[in-house]
């Protein structure tokens, strides 16, 4: 059995997701009984009902209940970023459903493809009404990084302490029609002379040993903790 939550990024509580839909012309919600649905047939428009409709997806699925799948595997880097357009999934083991033995072939199958530098190619199905979905799993190691050196009521003014879980990164993988080809229409040249003179600029545009965007404070957030400072020790200024 798989479970899917929707956690917030900040708080890593489970948050509920609602969807509402907007008529274009009006911008008034519109509900789920006002809603058709319909099919091109024969020329003709087919109405067909919500019901309908989760049959459908049911039969084409060809599972009863929410499931991820492995098809295959396939090295690491045959997916490329651009690919990835849709958010990812993150799994990991639990043990609510009482299967005995999940966590271990759980860090069985991701110690090896970590090992073997590969990954999952499997069929994804959030919800018995949803629609199945071609994914790449991906194995990620747990690490631990350091961004940034912004005080913080917890940490002070020391870096910012990040971590990655280990566990898989499950990734929507686009059909050929969900990804736009770009005309190159336009071809830049550039002479040596032009070259030179704009790698000129960039150098002189390096600030030594500081490293942009880690060095730099919020002034937002430094405003607001020298305000709460200043009501703790009975300074407030004007």
């Amino acid at each position: 059995m798989v479970h899917f939550d929707c956690k917030n990024a900040l708080s890593k509580r489970v948050t509920m997701r609602v969807t509402q839909k907007l008529a274009l012309d009006s911008g008034e919600i519109v509900r789920e009984h006002q809603l058709r649905s319909f099919v091109e047939f024969g020329g003709e428009r087919v109405v067909i009902s919500s019901d309908e409709v989760s049959h459908i997806k049911k039969l084409s699925n060809g599972s009863k209940k929410s499931s991820l799948s492995i098809l295959g595997f396939k090295p690491m880097n045959s997916i490329p970023k651009m690919h990835i357009m849709d958010r990812p999934y993150f799994a990991y083991p639990s043990d609510e459903e009482g299967i005995l033995g999940s966590k271990e072939a759980f860090s069985a199958l991701h110690t090896a493809m970590l090992d073997k530098k590969v990954l999952a190619i499997g069929k994804l199905i959030t919800s018995v009404k949803a629609t199945c979905h071609l994914v790449a799993i991906i194995p990620q190691c747990e690490s631990t990084f350091y961004v940034g050196k912004e005080s913080s009521p917890t940490l002070g003014s020391d870096e910012q302490e990040k971590s990655y879980s280990s566990g898989f990164l499950i990734v929507h993988i686009p059909y050929e029609d969900d990804i736009r080809s770009l005309e190159d229409n336009f071809h830049a040249s550039a002479d040596s002379r032009l070259v030179k003179a704009v790698k000129g600029i960039i150098c002189n545009q390096q600030f030594g040993e500081i490293n942009l965007g880690n060095c730099f404070p919020n002034p937002a957030m430094s405003n607001f903790w020298n305000y709460i400072e200043s009501i703790a020790l009975g300074t407030r200024s004007k």
